[in-house]
């Protein structure tokens, strides 16, 4: 599991390269884009910073993680 936080604010970002909002480069967002990206190929669980579908299958407190 990987939390990305601000680097992949929402599944746009991830899916269709669209840079994060306030980006200081949208170059440099998007390339910053690629190594989550390659985690979650290598089988990783990313945990976006704002994707509120994310809530529907996360474990929240009380519950958690092993």
């Amino acid at each position: 599991m990987v939390l990305i936080g601000d680097a992949v604010q929402v599944m746009e970002n991830l899916t269709d390269g669209v840079p994060p909002g306030m980006s200081w480069s949208s170059e440099h967002a998007i390339r910053s884009i690629e190594r989550p990206r390659h985690l979650e190929a290598q089988g990783a669980h990313l945990v976006l910073g704002h994707e509120l579908s994310q809530v529907d299958y996360l474990k929240i407190a009380p519950e958690y993680y092993d």
